[in-house]
């Protein structure tokens, strides 16, 4: 028998009465140095390995039984056994929760404690400890009990060898041991998958935390995870989510109805808010429970949302713009095509004549503010042409000096010689008003702002924020304030979609990304320079173009040949005002003039006339039947009809009828009698 297994079953009895050819080398110096033959062992020979230990809590009241499981134990070769002896189950369950013995040796026939009582209470106390029953009663039913009730095995006193107890507490012990290696390979396991989750997860227990992933870290903004474990949960949640959060758990514990999924505000290491949603489960493992969290940040969600919500205020919004500016225009419309024809039939000299010149001006400028207005509040695309940039500040300064308010000081040093540029009036008015309206917030105790033109030379060194600039001649538009400027943070977010440093309902963030997306759109660049307490400053420069300005149209500019005709001509308008302004004018100019106030109207109008119409000119917003069905009602009646839509709504409004094709005619309200005239001439005529 090999010299290991002799001294694992306790068999080694004499080493010495063993032939030495049969007993390895190391094993003779263990055996000399026991029979005190070998008094010293050379420097180089390793020392004896210690035996392995086995605590044992023996609970048996019986002296005499205690004191022959204890003989048996300490005649153990190869492994020590260290007995610790109590009389009494309330000793013994002292001891397992003080100390926690390797395994107990447990008698059933403790005083006090009937049949398998002792049994049931080591296990509540110390369920992870095995426990091998040593009895006097035999059978199997007694066995079959004791195993059942959570025994490693079952023995009899009396009937027990000694290698048989030694083997039954070792095979317990290392059972219970393989058990622990599985559990820990399997929490490893699971730690692993835990650790690699994108999800952020985390338990806490009484509120506290005891694991948290890499993910729940880097989502927090932490080093790692002992920054965070054994820290209460409060310690990452916003001050206005810690009460809220903390009664749900609680009520989690306590078995309560409370929501599995819900969302908070969490708080990162550096203070900044993150919004977060999480899918919440509870565990209870004995009398303690486990709150288990897996977290993710849905801040760019929310910032979607708030985006998309801002972008419905705004439609909301631009589609008010529309039907006020229908309104004002109607009214504009009225107001200025019976002045002109009141005008009209003026003498050259009649002292009322500068009255109504005055009225033409007024509405004149009242159209072009509403022309401003809708650019600026709906975002049109208009067409480029060839500008001065003086000249469209000074426009925009009408506007202007209403949006600022009196504490602010309005200057402006234009350049004289400043060149052309290719862009769009409106938006070239929307950028200026964008940047006094941003310049006004900053400036809540009034301040300066000024706005500057010159030319400018630009080299390939001017680089700005996400362009390279192509080096050559500009046209520059300066807007300076001394507000309260930005930090370098804002600063470099300045021009994102939706950002806003302004309270919640007070700003759409849009300002300035609109005016780098108009800037840029038309082949300019644009810089941003602040700094907190200072002021900010806007440079835009726009391409050099050289070439003639483009002469703008205005009416009532001097006499012009009155267009006359003498076909049949059905007016459908809604605005009663309209109706009759477009009926007198036509009718002043030879046509034959049907009216009718909607599309209804117009249809009976229609077959009462029994004749052919030449021209349906037609409102296109109407209550009932909008301008383009009529048409279509019209044509199937008349195919030969020309139409001419008009309307007092934005442009865009109107092209989502359909009407702005290259087939259909249209004209913006308000207009005037030469206006109308001349285009309902080309529509006849087919130009």
């Amino acid at each position: 028998m090999p010299a290991e297994q002799l001294l694992a079953d306790g068999g080694l009895q004499s080493c010495e009465t063993k032939a030495e050819s049969a007993v390895a080398p190391q094993v003779r110096q263990w055996a000399l140095v026991a029979s005190g033959l070998l008094v010293e062992v050379r420097q180089s020979d390793p020392p004896m390995p210690p035996r392995p230990q086995i605590t044992v809590l023996l609970v048996e009241d019986n002296a005499a039984d205690a004191a022959i499981a204890k003989a048996q134990l300490s005649a153990a070769r190869g492994v020590a056994f260290a007995v610790e002896w109590v009389t009494e189950i309330g000793a013994a369950v002292q001891w397992a929760r003080d100390r926690t013995p390797d395994v107990v040796l447990l008698d059933l026939g403790l005083e006090g404690v009937g049949g398998l009582g002792a049994l049931t209470v080591l296990r509540e106390v110390a369920p992870h400890v095995p426990v091998v029953v040593l009895t006097g009663q035999s059978g199997e039913a007694v066995e079959a009990a004791a195993l059942l009730e959570g025994a490693d095995d079952v023995l009899v006193k009396g009937r027990t060898q000694s290698g048989e107890l030694r083997r039954a507490l070792r095979f317990a012990v290392e059972r219970q041991r393989r058990e622990g290696r599985r559990l820990a390979a399997s929490q490893a396991r699971m730690a692993a998958i835990f650790d690699a989750s994108p999800e952020a997860i985390a338990m806490e227990s009484e509120e506290m935390l005891i694991y948290v992933n890499p993910a729940f870290v880097r989502l927090y903004g932490y080093d790692s995870p002992s920054e965070l474990v054994g820290r209460h949960i409060g310690t990452t949640l916003a001050p206005d989510s810690v009460q809220e959060l903390l009664e749900l758990g609680r009520a989690r514990v306590r078995g309560d109805a409370a929501p599995s999924n819900y969302e908070f505000t969490g708080l990162r290491r550096d203070g900044s808010r993150v919004e977060i949603a999480a899918a919440i489960s509870t565990a209870k493992i004995g009398e303690a429970a486990y709150i288990i969290s897996i977290e993710r940040d849905i801040t760019h969600n929310r910032e979607l949302e708030a985006q998309l919500r801002q972008a419905q205020r705004m439609e909301a919004v631009g589609r008010l713009a529309g039907g006020i500016a229908h309104d004002f225009n109607n009214l504009l419309t009225a107001i200025s095509g019976f002045g002109q024809l009141t005008l009209e039939a003026l003498d050259v000299g009649d002292p009322l004549r500068q009255n109504l010149e005055e009225i033409r001006v007024a509405t004149e400028r009242a159209a072009e503010l509403t022309r401003q207005l809708l650019a600026f509040s709906r975002q049109q695309i208009l067409q480029p042409r060839l500008l001065d940039l003086n000249s469209v500040v000074q426009e925009a300064l009408v506007l202007l000096r209403r949006v600022i308010g009196e504490d602010v000081t309005l200057a402006t040093v234009l350049d004289a010689s400043l060149g052309r540029i290719r862009a769009d009036s409106g938006q070239v008015v929307q950028i200026v008003l964008n940047l006094a309206v941003n310049a006004r917030d900053a400036m809540p105790q009034g301040g300066e702002l000024t706005i500057r033109t010159s030319n400018r030379a630009l080299t390939a060194e001017d680089t700005g924020s996400g362009f390279t600039v192509a080096p050559g001649e500009y046209v520059e538009l300066e807007v300076t304030d001394t507000g309260s400027g930005m930090s370098a943070e804002v600063l470099a977010r300045a021009f994102e979609p939706f950002f806003t440093t302004k309270d919640v309902g007070k700003g759409t963030g849009l300002g300035l990304s609109t005016v780098y997306g108009i800037v840029r759109q038309s082949g300019g660049y644009i810089w941003a320079e602040s700094e907190l307490g200072f002021g900010t400053r806007f440079r835009i420069c726009f391409p050099h173009v050289e070439g003639a300005l483009e002469a703008k149209a205005m009416e009532g500019g001097g006499p012009a040949p009155v267009v006359r005709g003498d076909e049949t001509i059905l007016v459908v308008e809604d605005e009663p005002a309209v109706r009759a302004l477009v009926r007198t004018i036509l009718r002043s100019r030879g046509y034959r003039v049907l009216v009718a106030g909607n599309g209804r109207e117009a249809l009976a109008c229609l077959e009462k006339h029994g004749g052919a119409i030449d021209l349906l000119v037609t409102d296109v917003v109407m209550p009932e039947m909008g301008g383009r069905e009529l048409a279509l009602q019209v044509a199937v009646r008349q195919p030969q009809v020309r139409v001419l839509y008009m309307s007092g709504y934005a442009t865009d409004v109107v092209a989502e009828g359909g009407l702005m094709d290259s087939a259909a005619h249209f004209l913006q309200k308000p207009f005037g009698p030469e206006l109308l005239t001349q285009t309902v001439r080309r529509v006849l005529e087919g130009s």
